[in-house]
């Protein structure tokens, strides 16, 4: 199977998914279950720091390093260094490497990966490339605690632009 391929159908199985779980809330109001515990939160630190050194690993071209960041429900899809290498190879193809990138915000979240849910924490970067200037692309990390302990992971990063260039503010 075409590693490509699989990562598009998990993150169309996340978006609906995402969307199923909105709707509910809107539409019912249905929130948390009061009987399920809170779910442990991503210590802010450690996720920072690790979403820090997969954008220094984006710009190094470092697959091996970024391979040993990432959670293992990421590796379902790209498994080993070889296959992070592949698809450093098509980011950079795409969109360049990152020579420069400013954080600008996190976001909390929750990751629903089938039954299983985590605390995540999503990390913004504005970035120059070899290919674009600062402010064309931008970069989103999203880092969970791992499911075999409480240290973080990587679940999912990539590049991202607004097609109209109205970048929110809280990017710029």
């Amino acid at each position: 199977m075409n590693p490509f391929s699989a990562k598009k159908e998990i993150n169309l199985f996340r978006a609906t998914a995402l969307r199923a779980a909105l709707l509910c809330v809107l539409a019912c109001g249905c929130g948390p279950n009061p009987a399920e515990p809170p779910l442990p939160q991503v210590d802010y630190v450690k996720a920072k720091a690790l979403s820090d050194a997969v954008a220094a690993d984006l710009a190094r071209g470092d697959a091996k390093d970024l391979d040993g960041r990432l959670d293992i429900g990421f590796r379902s899809v790209v498994r080993g260094p070889e296959d992070v290498r592949k698809v450093l190879g098509k980011m950079e193809e795409s969109y360049g490497r990152p020579t420069r990138w400013v954080f600008k915000i996190e976001q909390p979240g929750v990751r629903t990966d089938g039954p299983w849910k985590r605390t995540s924490l999503s990390f913004f970067y504005e970035v120059q490339t070899t290919k674009y200037p600062l402010g064309k692309y931008f970069l989103k990390v999203e880092v969970v605690n791992a499911f075999t302990g409480g240290y973080p992971d990587v679940s999912g990063f990539g590049f991202f632009t607004f097609k109209d260039g109205n970048v929110p503010d809280y990017l710029k």
